[in-house]
């Protein structure tokens, strides 16, 4: 009888991108009582223990940071350095001048000048264009407008998995990734950030 060999499995190759944006916010709900919006999350993601997980734990090759920049901000200037040197691929979008408009709690519509940098649009091109370079994404975004690419990805035999904030993510993405789900806040032990204590 013929010995039968096994054939050598080529390796998953894996690539996470990170939605700066939507894993870095606070979680932010409008309580109707004050009539301001209320930060309803007290644990920050430590981004070197993120990129740690991605890379060590799942086996990320790749992680892209995609987030907005600005220039004239300090603590951009320095999160965007340290996104470097911890090893992140950095995909930013200079910020510009944008109007939003909010009521405060007397009712009164306000027009306010801030500023954003929208990476939304080139997460997608990013993915399309490089769809030959991998075959597992690691996708942290709860973001529903990307539910259209995910699908797409997974229709070209891609293996998607979705690391985001239950509270805060579209509940679309939640009921069509079931198991591929994680709540980031589950890993809360093994993210968060812990400050140092003062010398």
């Amino acid at each position: 009888m013929a010995k039968v060999t096994k054939r050598a499995t080529k390796p998953v190759r894996t690539i996470a991108v990170v939605d700066g944006s939507n894993v870095m916010s606070k979680a932010k709900r409008f309580n109707p009582k004050t009539g301001e919006y209320e930060i309803t999350r007290d644990w920050s993601i430590d981004l070197r223990k993120l990129y740690e997980y991605l890379t060590k734990s799942k086996g990320a090759k790749e992680v892209i940071f995609f987030g907005p920049y600005y220039p004239n901000n300090p603590g951009s200037q320095k999160l965007m350095a340290k996104i470097r040197a911890i090893g992140y691929h950095k995909r930013t979008i200079t910020a510009v001048p944008h109007y939003k408009y909010e009521y405060d709690k007397n009712g009164k519509l306000n027009k306010i000048l801030t500023s954003k940098g929208n990476v939304d649009a080139m997460i997608p091109v990013d993915l399309c264009l490089r769809v030959n370079e991998y075959e597992e994404l690691l996708f942290l975004s709860g973001n529903g407008d990307f539910l259209y690419l995910l699908k797409k990805l997974q229709e070209r035999k891609k293996i998607v998995r979705v690391y985001a904030f239950a509270d805060v993510t579209s509940k679309s993405i939640k009921e069509h990734f079931k198991g591929d789900f994680v709540d980031l806040t589950a890993l809360k032990n093994s993210l968060s950030y812990t400050k140092k204590p003062a010398d």
